[in-house]
């Protein structure tokens, strides 16, 4: 005795067949799509992320430069003498600011500009030494400059000096 199977194939079967491929296709189309502008978005967020990153770096430096000569002014006498001065840490060693960045590839400009000499302190008119004591006024600017950012900081000192103006 032998066996027969019959396959029985319904008349829409291979129809129906290939609207399952074209629905598998228009999804992958649409997951495809996604993904790209997914990819777009990370891309700009990746930039986004580096460009905050770089001017953080660059703000922290600037700020760096101008902390570092506002402790060389304590701790090196004569540093602020009245003048202003493009490169005031050029005495000072070793330099505060030589491993600031540790790159290599940027600097911190720094600059003292005497903007009032022998002018008042910041003290009341009253005081004993009021007329004995005139203060210069300085700004110091501290720039950070690399391939990605720039930062300028601009800081208010004074200096105290006796006996300039003493009637």
């Amino acid at each position: 005795m032998t066996k027969t199977s019959f396959h029985h194939i319904p008349r829409g079967g291979t129809r129906q067949r290939g609207a399952v491929l074209a629905i598998t296709m228009v999804l992958l189309v649409v997951i495809a799509l996604l993904a790209a502008y997914a990819a777009a978005n990370v891309n700009t967020d990746l930039r986004m992320v580096r460009n905050l990153q770089e001017s953080v770096r660059s703000l922290n430096s600037a700020e760096a430069g101008t902390s570092a000569l506002i402790k060389a002014i304590f701790d090196t006498p004569g540093l602020l003498n009245g003048t202003s001065n493009a490169d005031p840490l050029a005495g000072v060693n070793p330099n505060p600011l030589a491993n600031v960045t540790n790159r290599g590839d940027d600097a911190i400009d720094l600059n003292v500009v005497n903007t009032v000499r022998e002018g008042s302190c910041p003290r009341t008119a009253a005081g004993s030494s009021a007329r004995v004591i005139v203060c210069d006024h300085y700004r110091i600017e501290s720039e950070h400059t690399s391939d990605f950012a720039r930062t300028k900081v601009d800081e208010g000192v004074f200096a105290e000096v006796i006996g300039r103006n003493s009637p």
